[in-house]
């Protein structure tokens, strides 16, 4: 019997145990900020380009452009230092 005690009361602390350990991640992923300084930053658009979307995609901004008769490109960014990481440029195949 005594084992028994000390088996539930050895379980009990484990499930506390987890429960603080998911409360403490989750906290962690929802109080996240974005680090680095605050940053300002100029986009140089070809005449004619226009804004058409953008979208958060997790910690990268993603810019989809429209020119008239040159197709679509996106431009995606890091949100923490506004550096430009990568461009896909979007073509009907002609």
């Amino acid at each position: 019997m005594r084992a028994l005690k000390v088996l539930v009361a050895t379980m009990g602390v484990l499930i506390l145990a987890a429960i603080v350990a998911i409360v403490i991640t989750l906290s962690n992923r929802t109080s996240r900020s974005v680090t680095g300084k605050p940053w300002a930053r100029a986009l140089e658009l070809p005449a004619g380009a226009t804004i058409k979307d953008f979208r958060l995609d997790g910690e990268r901004l993603v810019i989809r452009t429209s020119r008239p008769g040159q197709g679509d490109r996106l431009l995606i960014l890091r949100l923490d230092t506004g550096a430009v990481i990568g461009t896909v440029t979007l073509s009907n195949g002609r």
